[in-house]
C-alpha cells in the first residue's frame, strides 16, 4: 500500500508538465523529513534513553536539536504553506501507523491469551517503537520521584486512587458483578487512577492457573474498555487467604502518591447458607483495609437497576434520579464527596439527578431544626446542592452501630493487624504515620461534628445570618428546603436496641451462662436497630437510585455472619447502596 501511495504522489507531479513545480515539495518532503530525524535524536539523548546508543563518538543532544530547528526554519523559509501541509500529511500517517500497530498488537495479545504456548510468530507488522512512548515514560517519572515523601495531600488536592477487587468467572473470565465495574466507570470525575484487580486461588508455578489468568485479564480489560473505563487491569493467582490478597493488593498497588487510597469491594449476593466463608473473607478483607489507614467503599446491589457506563441516561419511570445519602457519622467528607463525583458522571447528570441529604440525629434532645440548618450551611460552605432532611433515630443505638467509641481510633489501634478469627494481633506501642491530614471529627456524628465546630453563632445572631454570610463568594448553590422528619419508631418511651439487666435476673446463672445472655440480648438489639434504620431509610428512600451510608463498624458484631445480616436487615429492599467508611483523612473543604 506504501508503494501504490507513492506512485500515485509521483505520478501526480509529473504530470505537471514541468519538473520546477515539483523541486520545492521534494525539498521541503526532505527537509522535514531530516528534522523528524533530529527531533527524534534529540529527544532520546534528552532523556539519556539507554536503548538510544549513536555510533558518532562525539555526538550531543545540542546538535540535533540545531539540526531539527534549521532544516523547519528552512522548509518554512522555501513555501510555509507547503510545509504546514506536508506537516499535516506526516501527521495523518503518524495517527495511521500509530493505530496499526496497536491492532497488531491487540491481535497478538489475543493470540497470547489462547495459545497455551505464547506463540506469536504469525504477528505480520513490525513494531519500531516510539519516542513518544519513552517522552510519557521520562516525564512519568520525573514527576513521580517530584511527588515523592509528599504523600500527606491537602483536602484540596485529594483524589480517590481507587482499587476495584472484582470476582470473575474461573472460565470464561466474566466478571460476576459488572455492576461495580460501572461504578468505578462513573467515578472518573475524581481524575484519580482505576486499579481493577481479579484475585484467583492457586499459584503462578502451575502453568493452568498462569495460563487462566492471563485469558482472564484481557476478558477483564476488554469488559474495562465497554464500560469506557480508563486504568489498568491484573489478576493475581495467591494461595494464601482472600483477605490477605485483597491487603497484599492495596498494598503493592500503585506507586508511590499514586498507590490505592480507596478500596472497592463488592457485596455477596449469595444465600445465608452458602456465604459462610465469603462473610469471614468479607470481613477480614474490611478489617485489614481500615488497618493500612484506607477507605473502603463495598456496593450492594442486586439487581440490575444500576446503569450501565454505555447508556445515556438512567431507564426509569421517574422524571427525575435521585442519589440519597444517609449521614450518621463523619468519615472525613468522603460520604458526600463520592455522590457528588457520580451526580457530575454524564449518565447521571443527563438524567437530571438530584442529591438528598439525610442528616441523622442520634442524640436525645437535640436541637433538630439547629441540625438542619448547620447542615444547609456546611453544604454551602462545600459547595455541594442538596436537599437536606434531618431524621431523628436518637430512640435507637444506630450511633454506636457506626462510630468507634465516638472518636477516632490512635494510631498504635490502627497500626495493629487482624487474624482471620477477626482478633488484634501485634504491638500497640507501634506508630503508624499517617499519609494524610487526619479529620479531627472522624467518626463523631452529625451533631457532635457540627457541635464541635461551633458553626453555630454564640453572640445572639441566628443560624440564617451564618448560612446568608457563609461564604461562597456570589456563587448561588441551590442546597434545597430543609425538612425535619421525628420518625415514628421513636415515639416509644422506650429505647429501641437499649438492653439492660433487670433486677429479677436469675443469680444462680454461671458466668457463661451471663455472657452468652448479655451476647445474645446485644445481637437483638443490633437487628433492632438495623430494622428501625431500614424503616426509616424505606419511608423516605425507597424509590431512590442509589443509597449511600456510613458501612457500619465490623468490631460491633460477634461474627462475621451477624455484620451481614446486620448490613442485609438495614439494605433490606433496597436495590443499590453503597458502603462508605473513610480512613479519617480530610478529603474535602471549604477553601474554594
Amino acid at each position: 500500500r506504501a508503494l501504490y501511495a507513492t506512485c500515485f504522489i509521483a505520478s501526480l507531479s509529473t504530470l505537471c508538465g514541468n519538473l520546477d513545480h515539483v523541486t520545492p515539495i521534494i525539498t521541503i518532503f526532505y527537509l522535514l523529513m531530516y528534522s523528524g530525524i533530529n527531533l527524534s535524536c534529540f529527544l532520546l539523548g534528552m532523556m539519556n534513553a539507554p536503548g538510544f546508543r549513536p555510533t558518532f563518538k562525539y555526538f550531543h543532544w545540542s546538535v540535533s536539536l540545531f539540526g531539527f530547528v534549521w532544516c523547519l526554519g528552512l522548509s518554512m523559509v522555501i513555501s510555509y504553506y507547503v510545509a504546514l501541509g506536508a506537516i499535516g500529511l506526516f501527521v495523518i500517517l503518524y495517527k495511521y501507523n500509530k493505530k496499526s500497530t496497536l491492532r497488531a498488537a491487540n491481535i497478538s495479545n489475543q493470540k497470547d491469551a489462547t495459545d497455551a504456548n505464547g506463540d506469536n510468530r504469525n504477528m505480520t507488522r513490525e513494531r519500531w517503537g516510539d519516542v513518544g512512548d519513552g517522552l510519557r515514560y521520562n516525564i512519568t517519572t520525573e514527576a513521580l520521584l517530584k511527588l515523592s515523601g509528599t504523600e500527606d495531600f491537602h483536602a484540596k488536592n485529594w483524589r480517590p486512587q481507587l482499587l476495584t477487587i472484582i470476582d470473575t468467572d474461573d472460565v470464561t473470565g466474566v466478571p460476576k458483578h459488572p455492576q461495580l465495574l460501572s461504578l468505578a466507570a462513573q467515578l472518573k470525575k475524581g481524575r484519580g487512577l482505576n486499579m481493577v484487580v481479579s484475585i484467583k486461588h492457586g499459584s503462578f508455578l502451575d502453568a493452568y492457573v498462569l495460563q487462566q489468568t492471563q485469558r482472564i485479564r484481557e476478558v477483564l480489560r476488554r469488559h474495562m474498555k465497554e464500560e469506557g473505563m480508563d486504568g489498568f487491569a491484573e489478576v493475581v493467582a495467591s494461595s494464601s487467604s482472600f483477605g490477605e490478597a485483597v491487603w497484599s493488593a492495596a498494598i503493592h498497588s500503585g506507586l508511590g502518591p499514586v498507590s490505592p487510597n480507596t478500596v472497592m469491594l463488592a457485596w455477596p449476593n449469595d444465600s445465608l447458607e452458602n456465604r459462610g466463608q465469603k462473610a469471614d473473607d468479607l470481613v477480614s478483607a474490611i478489617k485489614g483495609i481500615i488497618n493500612l489507614k484506607k477507605a473502603v467503599v463495598v456496593f450492594k446491589s442486586s439487581s440490575d437497576t444500576f446503569p450501565k457506563s454505555t447508556n445515556d441516561v438512567i431507564a426509569q419511570d421517574k422524571p427525575v434520579s435521585t442519589i440519597d445519602i444517609w449521614w450518621v457519622v463523619d468519615d472525613g467528607g468522603l460520604l458526600l464527596l463520592l455522590p457528588y463525583m457520580l451526580s457530575k458522571n454524564k449518565i447521571w447528570k443527563n438524567s437530571g439527578t438530584k442529591l438528598r441529604l439525610f442528616a441523622v440525629s442520634t442524640k436525645i434532645g437535640e436541637d433538630l431544626k439547629w441540625l438542619e440548618k448547620v447542615t444547609v450551611e456546611h453544604l454551602r460552605k462545600v459547595r455541594i446542592s442538596a436537599s437536606v432532611t434531618v431524621i431523628d433515630l436518637s430512640c435507637t443505638e444506630i450511633a454506636d452501630d457506626m462510630k468507634h467509641g465516638g472518636k477516632l481510633r490512635n494510631d498504635a489501634s490502627l497500626s495493629s493487624s487482624w487474624d482471620m478469627n477477626g482478633k488484634v494481633v501485634g504491638d500497640e506501642n507501634v506508630q503508624a504515620k499517617p499519609r494524610t491530614c487526619m479529620s479531627s471529627t472522624h467518626g463523631m456524628t452529625v451533631g457532635e461534628v457540627f457541635a464541635s465546630k461551633h458553626m453555630v453563632r454564640n453572640d445572639g445572631k441566628g443560624s440564617d445570618d451564618a448560612a446568608q454570610s457563609s461564604g461562597n463568594n456570589g456563587n448561588n448553590f441551590d442546597v434545597g428546603s430543609g425538612e425535619v422528619i421525628v420518625s415514628g419508631i421513636c415515639d416509644d418511651s422506650n429505647k429501641l436496641g437499649k438492653t439492660t439487666i433487670t433486677d429479677d435476673t436469675p443469680l444462680t446463672k454461671t458466668e457463661e451462662e451471663m455472657d452468652k445472655a448479655a451476647a445474645a440480648r446485644k445481637g437483638s438489639a443490633q437487628i433492632e436497630t438495623a430494622n428501625a434504620f431500614n424503616h426509616s431509610i424505606k419511608m423516605n428512600s425507597l424509590h431512590a437510585n442509589l443509597l449511600v451510608i456510613n458501612l457500619p463498624v465490623v468490631d460491633r458484631m460477634k461474627s462475621a455472619t451477624d455484620f451481614l445480616n446486620y448490613v442485609d436487615a438495614v439494605c433490606n429492599g433496597m436495590d443499590n447502596v453503597l458502603l462508605v467508611r473513610g480512613s479519617g483523612a480530610e478529603v474535602m473543604t471549604t477553601f474554594a
